[in-house]
């Protein structure tokens, strides 16, 4: 597997790529939006943004059915939660923490949760969904409910205790999860070679007795192709699966800035390097030169998106925050 790799092959059908290829310039375009208005100062909190990520969720939950997934993110899930069907205006009305978002405008962008799109959360600690997402696996498989969960985290969470103890229980008790570590090399501003020996995740799959797949993350057929075939291991055995993707985030650990001034080796030589890896450019290159699609509908396809983002910002913009006394309502326990 060669992790720098820009060379596309698929005999996918056109309708799949083309809805690959939305969903990641969804993404992205929507992310650049937050940075911009987050530079504005219309953005109170902090937003930590997935660009350069997009072909991980994008090509994971092409596979997946909302009825019998459980999904779980982190800090860094915006991409996992737009990858699926989430309405955007009640998405950007949570950034702003308005009365209308998602989590009722009281989590802001680490806090996010769509159970009806099979979303069932995320939150800043790292590493901490990741045995909640275990424990939802152990349920359905109690219940009989034929529910996988889906585990999304970086590679500095596998340096968590907790994590490191929930892929030993989900591999001890045969659990229906898929882990999926987004390695990009940075543990904030802590690039891996400071941390750990080897920056091979899988590592810690193995020694676990996990099956699983290191793939290029910037390749989204790649990890379409490669997570279908661990989420089919997961539905039929009933055991955990383990998926590495290797990729790097082009803004900094959080909010718009590149950060090429912090870290080990982050520098405008190394993120120039990676952004020629591109994601989105691949498969639109590929899409151009051997699948006939024409510019104007590339163009197109953009443009529709950014509409879309217009419309949702500004109805964000136009909702309401939730009223003071809203403050302390999920907070106490009120006795009868």
């Amino acid at each position: 597997m060669n992790i720098f790799s820009n060379q596309l092959k698929t005999d996918l059908k056109d309708n799949i790529l083309l809805k690959l290829f939305y969903k990641m310039n969804f993404i992205r375009l929507v992310e650049y939006k937050l940075a911009d208005e987050k530079k504005k100062g219309k953005i109170i909190g902090p937003v930590h943004l997935c660009v350069g990520q997009e072909a991980i969720p994008v090509g994971i939950s092409q596979n997946l059915n909302k009825k019998n997934i459980q999904i779980f993110g982190n800090h860094r899930s915006h991409g996992h939660l737009l990858s699926l069907d989430t309405n955007l205006t009640f998405f950007f009305s949570e950034i702003l923490g308005k009365n209308n978002g998602l989590s009722g405008g009281m989590g802001g962008s680490m806090h996010l949760i769509d159970k009806k799109n099979g979303f069932f959360g995320s939150v800043p600690i790292v590493g901490a969904t990741v045995p909640i997402a275990v424990g939802s696996a152990l349920a359905s498989k109690m219940n009989s409910q034929n529910k996988i969960s889906i585990a999304y985290f970086g590679d500095s969470a596998l340096e968590e205790g907790a994590v490191q103890e929930s892929l030993n229980f989900a591999s001890n008790y045969n659990l229906p999860i898929l882990f999926v570590v987004e390695n990009n090399f940075y543990a904030s501003h802590m690039h891996i070679s400071e941390r750990q020996s080897n920056k091979d995740m899988s590592k810690y799959a193995d020694s676990f007795n996990i099956k699983n797949k290191s793939v290029n993350g910037n390749n989204v057929i790649e990890v379409f192709n490669k997570s279908k075939e661990l989420l089919n291991f997961v539905k039929k055995k009933s055991k955990p699966a383990f998926l590495q993707a290797y990729t790097y985030r082009w803004l900094g650990h959080v909010d718009w800035r590149d950060d090429v001034d912090v870290g080990i080796t982050r520098s405008k030589k190394e993120l120039s390097l990676w952004k020629k890896r591109d994601c989105i450019n691949q498969l639109e290159n590929f899409l151009v030169k051997n699948r006939n699609i024409k510019e104007n509908e590339i163009s197109k396809i953009k443009k529709n998106i950014l509409n879309k983002i217009d419309r949702s910002w500004l109805g964000a913009l136009k909702a309401s925050y939730p009223r003071n006394n809203k403050l302390l309502e999920n907070v106490y326990k009120k006795n009868n």
